[in-house]
This record gives structure tokens, C-alpha cells and sequence, in this order.
């Protein structure tokens, strides 16, 4: 189910050495003025996918991204990022969300941010999720209810480049003690992606079978010269 969401043009969302803490605006999914791709973070995750499903030419899939922290302001290299594999030139339409969060000492919920989009650091067409807007610490749950579809809110969606990769980043919106854990997104959690299109590259055990079928082909031409060059000497 696709669910309207309020959306904004713009948030800023980098951290401002000195700035002060400012409340929510209420906005859970927005723009992003930063990209994944531009983080200077080594810090990959490798989430467990939920399952894979298709629909009429859309792929749904859902991840797992339970214990996954969050800790300094987007881009920097203590933030943990996850590659999600989706075939290159398909579009990325929507998300949905199932999410515990808890933060730790004076952080506030509404900071724990997830940026994504795709690894071309020059196109910034990616969005930002803040799913909870409690300007103040403590756990919290969070859904989207079902699926928010980009261009229904007046966003855009996100085309994926050559290497298939669909890259998220879990940042704070705003960094109280810089270096160190200010969230975390709490077992159980979830984000639901959903994309069309793209070339699809084939899976290992699709590979085999692809492979099996050469070998095949090439039993029965190999058979067939072989027949007829029997019945030209005969």
C-alpha cells in the first residue's frame, strides 16, 4: 500500500560546529543536501535481506538493518553504510519503514538520519529519512505504514548507475560528542525498497544453469557434425 507523505524542498541536515540543537520540522522524508557516496566511511554493513519479491515489473525487497549505529554527521568516517545490490538502470520508486530506535546520553531521536541514493557523488538525486520527529532521547517505534512512492510526495525517484548499487548512510542530523554512539537502530528493523526496471544480472545458481545450457547446446551440434559427416562417408 502507497501512502502520502509530507515532504519538503529542502532540509539541511550537516552538522555546524557551536550550532544549537533545532526542532523537528516534522518532516520525515526529504532531499538529501549530502550523497553516501561522497562519505568518507569504510565502515560497510552487510544487512540480512527479508525477502525479494515481484510484482508487475516492481521489485520489493526487505532488509534487516537491526543494531546498525548511529553516530556523527553525514560523511564522516565513524558512519556505517550498506550496499543494497539492485540491477543498473533501474529506478528506485519508493520506500517503507519498520523501525526501533533508541539513543544514547542527550541525543535526540529525531536526529538518527538514513541517507541513500545511488554512487554518483555529482548527481545527489537521493533522500534523507528521519522517521521519528521527538525532538528529545529516549526508544521510540516508527512506521511508514506501507510504502511512501516517490513521485506521489513531489520527489524524485533514484536511477541506479552501472555497478547496481543502491548505497545508504546512517548519520546524525545533529552530533553531540563527536566520535562516539548517539543511536541505534534497535532489533527489530527494517526498510522495505522498492524498484522498476534495469538489466539484471544473473544470480550464481542462475549463472550454473546458463552455463549448463551451453554445454548442452553445444552436446547436440557437436552430435549433429557428427551425424553428418557419418552419412557423407556411408
Amino acid at each position: 500500500m502507497r501512502r502520502p507523505l509530507m515532504i519538503a524542498a529542502c532540509i539541511g541536515l550537516a552538522t555546524v560546529a557551536g550550532a544549537q540543537k533545532t526542532a523537528s520540522s516534522g518532516i520525515t522524508l526529504s532531499p538529501a543536501t549530502t550523497s553516501p557516496a561522497e562519505s568518507s566511511s569504510t565502515n560497510f554493513f552487510t544487512p540480512t535481506i527479508v525477502s525479494t519479491t515481484q510484482n508487475s515489473g516492481s521489485t520489493t525487497v526487505v532488509l534487516d538493518i537491526s543494531g546498525v549505529p548511529s553516530v556523527d554527521g553525514a560523511g564522516d568516517p565513524d558512519n556505517t553504510l550498506i550496499d543494497l545490490p539492485i540491477p543498473a538502470g533501474a529506478l528506485v520508486t519508493g520506500i517503507g519503514w519498520d523501525v526501533n530506535q533508541s539513543t544514547v546520553g542527550l541525543s535526540w531521536l529525531s536526529e538518527m538520519t538514513i541517507g541513500f541514493d545511488n554512487t554518483d557523488p555529482g548527481s545527489l538525486v537521493g533522500l534523507a529519512l528521519a522517521p521519528s520527529i521527538t525532538d528529545a532521547p529516549g526508544v521510540e517505534a516508527n512506521s511508514s505504514g506501507g510504502i511512501v512512492d516517490f513521485t506521489d510526495n513531489a520527489l524524485s525517484d533514484i536511477p541506479i548507475q552501472p555497478d547496481g548499487i543502491l548505497r545508504f548512510e546512517f548519520f546524525e542530523a545533529f552530533v553531540d560528542t563527536a566520535g562516539l554512539t548517539e543511536g541505534v537502530w534497535d532489533s527489530p528493523s527494517t526498510l522495505t525498497i522498492v524498484y522498476e526496471g534495469g538489466s539484471a544480472v544473473p544470480t550464481v545458481g542462475q549463472w550454473g544453469l546458463i552455463v549448463l545450457g551451453l554445454v548442452l547446446l553445444g552436446g547436440v551440434v557437436f552430435m549433429t557434425v557428427r551425424q553428418k559427416k557419418a552419412l557423407s562417408v556411408n
